[in-house]
Formats: C-alpha cells, sequence, structure tokens
C-alpha cells in the first residue's frame, strides 16, 4: 500500500527503513523521502515509528528501560501506545 502519495513511497519501504535503524522522520525522510512533500503521511509514519520501538521483549539488542519502552522510542512517545499519543 502506498503511505506517502507525493513521491510513491509503499508500507514495506517505510518498514525496511525502519528495520535499518530508522527512529525519527528526519530519518525515514532521508532513507526513502517519505513525509518531504505535503505532510499528508505524517500521522501514518509516526504510528509506524511508535509502534516499531514498543518492543515486546525486554532486553532488545537496542536496549530497554526497563519498563518495556524502547530506549530508540523519542522521549514523548516512550511508554504510550500510537492511540494515546497527544493529537
Amino acid at each position: 500500500m502506498i503511505v506517502c502519495n507525493c513521491h510513491g513511497v509503499r508500507d514495506r519501504e517505510i518498514d525496511a527503513a525502519i528495520d535499518r535503524g530508522a527512529a525519527t522522520l528526519d530519518d525515514l525522510a532521508s532513507m526513502c523521502g517519505a513525509g518531504t512533500d505535503c505532510g499528508a503521511c505524517i500521522g501514518e509514519l509516526e504510528d509506524k515509528l511508535a509502534a516499531s520501538v514498543t518492543c515486546a521483549g525486554r532486553g532488545g539488542s537496542h536496549g530497554h528501560d526497563g519498563s518495556g519502552a524502547c530506549a530508540r522510542a523519542p522521549i514523548a512517545l516512550r511508554g504510550r501506545a500510537p492511540s494515546d499519543r497527544p493529537a
């Protein structure tokens, strides 16, 4: 499915960028171009990033703070589900 219509970036490309270490919107922008034009996809990109930092296990390769929140999460998103984020 295309997530970023302006640049034709598909969800698979975004997931692959996240798997390669993208942890911020800027990372995604530089790795696949998503979110760099009209901004309509920003919400979905933020949801994908937030979901990627909520790890089921403890002590993953990128570290956890002991509460299950991933250290890769932006401070404002740590420990929050995408649906719990402020608007």
